[in-house]
């Protein structure tokens, strides 16, 4: 066991934790996992980002050489280098890629109180000291963090016991340092920050007890802060899996992973809604947590809970969760990253072989297709609609959802057949296995059976003695081209009433002496008579005339 290993032992008091007493779970198949580096004890403080060729980048601590490292895959294979050596050199490592794929890692330096931030936009890494802090290390949750703007400018947030939770950024060309909030006991720690489109800078953290957060423009405007959950933990008792973790949505909402060491829960908590919700997301645990967010606006969570490796994303219905175990029996130090591709990165510390490992996975992220059959139309009698969800290659069709109505939310789950007996609008939607949601689609039913239909939809004129020439409504329909129709009683004459029916769907109706009076002031009158297609008799029909635009 390395000195360094000896020192958290002593310092984190926090480490008589149960995680350890748990049997192992066999790791999920779908992931991929690789041990990254194994030369001495190596991983701690690990961070993850994947550059807009989905290449991956970890920076973390090697306990052995106690130096910051850093290691890719950008070659095909992986390659690790030393970027800051010293005396514990690169503790609480953050990890950030700008648009031109160069890294940016904020670190601690230790034995010299010092913020650093390195680069490698030269080609060589390039080192620097940004702040002098005051450090308090037997708490271990002195995190630092690190986002770029789209000038590729840096943005950190850190602690210094003297003066809070702190902000820095190289934005205007030097550093500037201030203090964001300093209002309590261990303001600060577990502290992670991002920022949304519109350059507006989020902080997540710890304080006073409570999970916190910070937004603002600094340093051109003022901070405001709130308190997302109170009472997530006891005052002086830290150790480094007691963190936050923030991102942001392509909408600017923000999304928090934390943990409730009160509790022994991972958390979250967004504002998506307008307001602060928080949810429970996994009681056994939560502990050194990452979030990150794809191009759906999907939550994904890297955690360690009960010894193992965990992963969690957001579900369906909306609000729920799914969780899984990535791998078992390790997973302390996880950061999570999601490339263009939203395949899943993650790194993490094996703790039992000292090693810096690496998992990932492929996600399905292209919703399934449903279609109705019968397709939406005109019937003249009741339908039972089929529903069938294709995924195609992916993780196969989870549920359908039904509704019937305009503008109704599909929440009825689809088990069969839909019987559709009256004219109405179904709407339809399925989930994968992976829980893709496919937009609503909607298909619409007229039904058209005898007690409503024929009618004549539009009535064109009228003509003395009675000739009402019109436009057919939904019992006939263009496909019978010059058909006769007749109406009237079985035995034809030649005064019995006539519809013709023209490829142009006007028809002409012979009612003797109905004229406008005959309609007694009503917008329409029934008739009902038998119905002759071709020669072939059907049932008496309704009909429903309505009256013509030039009757008072």
């Amino acid at each position: 066991m390395s000195n360094y290993v000896n020192m958290k032992i002593s310092l984190l008091f926090f480490v008589f934790f149960l995680w350890f007493s748990v049997t192992p779970i066999t790791s999920f198949a779908a992931w991929t996992i690789e041990t990254v580096d194994s030369a001495g004890d190596v991983g701690f403080f690990t961070s993850i980002a994947a550059d807009s060729n989905n290449n991956v980048h970890i920076s973390y601590y090697d306990g052995s050489n106690r130096n910051l490292k850093y290691a890719t895959n950008a070659s095909g294979s992986w390659v690790t280098e030393t970027v800051d050596n010293g005396l514990y050199v690169g503790w609480f490592t953050s990890i950030a890629t700008d648009s031109n794929n160069n890294v940016h890692i904020s670190y601690l330096d230790v034995y010299h109180h010092g913020l650093k931030y390195a680069m490698n936009a030269s080609g060589s890494w390039v080192t620097e000291t940004v702040d002098n802090v005051l450090t308090e290390l037997e708490l271990s949750s002195e995190y630092t963090s690190i986002a770029i703007d789209r000038y590729n400018m840096a943005h950190i947030s850190y602690y210094d016991l003297g003066r809070g939770l702190m902000y820095a950024t190289n934005f205007l060309g030097s550093w500037f340092t201030q203090s964001v909030d300093s209002a309590g006991v261990y303001v600060g720690m577990g502290n992670s920050i991002a920022l949304d489109s519109g350059f507006k800078g989020h902080i997540s953290y710890f304080g006073n007890g409570d999970l916190k957060y910070a937004t603002g423009y600094p340093p051109y405007g003022g901070v405001v802060i709130q308190t997302v959950d109170t009472a997530v933990y006891v005052l002086l008792y830290f150790s480094a899996m007691v963190n936050t973790s923030i991102a942001t949505d392509s909408n600017n909402h923000v999304h928090i992973s934390y943990y409730d060491a009160t509790n022994d829960d991972l958390k979250y908590a967004t504002n998506a809604s307008g307001s602060w919700v928080t949810q429970t997301v996994d009681s056994t645990g939560g502990g050194y947590n990452s979030i990150t967010i794809d191009s759906s606006n999907k939550v994904h969570i890297s955690y360690f809970a009960n010894g193992d490796l965990k992963y969690a994303k957001t579900g369906w219905p909306y609000g729920s969760w799914v969780t899984e175990t990535v791998d078992s029996g390790v997973g302390e130090y996880t950061s999570i990253a999601v490339d263009s591709n939203n395949k899943v990165h993650i790194s993490y510390y094996d703790a039992i072989n000292g090693d810096l490992k690496y998992a990932a996975k492929n996600m399905d992220t292209t919703a399934p297709t449903t279609t109705a059959s019968p397709a939406g139309g005109t019937y003249s009698s009741a339908q039972s609609v089929t529903l069938t969800c294709n995924d195609g290659s992916g993780s196969g069709c989870k549920t359908t959802y039904y509704c019937l109505g305009s503008g109704c939310y599909p929440t009825t789950i689809y088990n069969g057949s839909i019987s559709i007996s009256s004219s109405t609008v179904l709407r339809f939607s399925s989930f994968d296995n992976a829980d893709n949601p496919e937009s609503v689609k909607t298909e619409t039913y007229t039904i058209s059976t005898t007690a409503n239909g024929p009618f004549i939809d539009k009535i064109l004129g009228i003509k003395k003695p009675g000739l009402i020439v019109g436009i057919i409504g939904t019992n006939f329909s263009s496909t019978q081209g010059n058909s006769i129709v007749h109406i009237g009683p079985k035995t034809f004459n030649s005064s019995s009433p006539r519809i013709k029916l023209w490829s142009d769907i006007k028809v002409r109706i012979r009612l003797p002496n109905y004229q406008c009076g005959w309609f007694k002031g009503q917008d329409y009158r029934y008739i009902k008579v038998w119905v002759t297609v071709d020669g072939v008799d059907s049932n008496k029909k309704r009909i429903k005339i309505l009256k013509p635009d030039t009757c008072p």
